[in-house]
């Protein structure tokens, strides 16, 4: 690959710091959510999810013992899967290696569709909110860096 101008480096470093800083977020949020299931943070959310299955605006009797324990596993995916996403921004993906761009894109469409289409279904629709914001901070530097993994052939 021929030499990039420095003003190509600086962008590209911006939305791999964006990635950085977004990986970094998600971790804190898997970590909220594996600790604090049950706070006012998550009081709408909650809820949502109360009121889709039990018509009601806040989790009963069993459901309330199950809910921390869920989001414990729920948080903790997240935070395992933004530490691997964190690893990937900070060296691969820094370095532009094809195979990391591959990684996020896939990643992304595996999780996202299947997770946002059975939230649909429930009627889970914060679900969807926050999935649709996860994916556009994602999406946004992974478009913007998109020729930095596959220039144009005049470009090689």
């Amino acid at each position: 690959m021929k030499e990039v101008p420095i003003h190509m480096n600086r962008r590209f470093i911006f939305w791999q710091k964006w990635i950085v800083v977004y990986c970094v977020i998600s971790i804190i949020l898997g970590l909220v959510m594996t600790f604090g299931s049950t706070s006012i943070i998550f009081k709408s959310y909650n809820q949502s999810i109360s009121e889709a299955f039990w018509g009601q605006p806040y989790l009963h009797g069993a459901v309330s013992a199950y809910h921390p324990w869920i989001f414990a596993v729920l948080g903790s995916t997240i935070t395992g899967w933004s530490v691997c996403f964190l690893y990937l921004a900070l060296y691969p993906f820094k370095r532009r290696e094809r195979w990391t761009y591959y990684c996020f894109i896939i990643s992304l469409l595996a999780w996202a569709p299947l997770d946002s289409a059975f939230s649909l279904y429930f009627g889970i629709y914060t679900e969807v909110l926050f999935n649709f914001g996860a994916v556009v901070g994602f999406a946004i530097p992974l478009i913007a860096t998109f020729r930095d993994f596959f220039p144009k052939p005049a470009d090689v």
